[in-house]
């Protein structure tokens, strides 16, 4: 399962990577993100397009990237 299928999964849920997901989600459909960027792609692009959320952001991404990492490892 990739990062972005895993936050495709996490919209149906509540919580904090419900709330990144919808971000992402939400960048992707304005046109402003991509569905093909990765974990650091998206640090990247936060930093570049959204400089003044970019810190929350950075760190819903962090606690987002972790939480996948765990799901993986549990599989």
């Amino acid at each position: 399962m990739s990062f972005i299928d895993y936050l495709e999964e996490a919209q149906d849920f509540d919580g904090r990577v419900a709330k990144f997901a919808y971000v992402v989600f939400q960048d992707i459909s304005n046109g402003c993100g991509s569905s093909r960027f990765d974990a650091i792609a998206w640090k990247a692009h936060f930093i570049e397009k959204h400089s003044d959320k970019s810190k929350e952001l950075i760190d819903l991404l962090l606690l987002s990237y972790s939480s996948y990492v765990l799901t993986i490892k549990l599989k």
